[in-house]
């Protein structure tokens, strides 16, 4: 049996999906504005948060462009239109090393004591390399936000 998800989607469907979308980022926008214990808008939190995104995009962005140029398709529906059995482990393997990364956090995700934002590796890099990073890894967040978003606007 050979499930695809994303596939034979009706517009109606489409049109849901994006709702509850768009009320869950409501919702996420609300839980991170709400005073709670978690402050996640420390300088530590706010770094850690951008380093790892910045991240998870310089990897996305060669991949969908590789996908592109390889199937020339719209890469985001390529990537939905694969077997459940390989999604399943493209997300177990992400939640697993999600899993290793959390040791380095307390209660209330706050980085504990010693730890530094960004930091994963026992490796010194230099202001100016971690200067290239984050530069590379802002454009590379606003490039996989356009390529989304053409996605989603239907522009592929």
């Amino acid at each position: 049996m050979n499930i695809r998800f994303g596939s034979n989607i009706s517009q109606s469907t489409t049109q849901t999906m994006r709702a509850v979308t768009l009320i869950l980022s409501f919702a996420a926008c609300n839980a991170f504005t709400t005073p709670t214990a978690l402050k996640p808008f420390s300088r530590g939190w706010v770094k850690e948060a951008e380093k790892k995104h910045s991240r998870v995009a310089l990897v996305a962005v060669p991949s969908l462009m590789t996908i592109a140029a390889m199937t020339g398709e719209d890469p985001v529906q390529f990537l939905n239109n694969q077997p459940a059995a390989t999604q399943l482990i493209f997300y177990s393997t992400a939640g697993l090393l999600e899993t290793l990364n959390l040791k380095r956090f307390d209660k209330g995700f706050n980085l504990k004591e010693g730890e530094e934002p960004g930091k994963l590796l026992p490796i010194q890099a230099s202001e100016t390399i971690q200067s290239v990073e984050d530069w590379a890894g802002r454009l590379a967040m606003v490039m996989a936000a356009g390529y989304f978003a053409t996605t989603l606007s239907g522009g592929m």
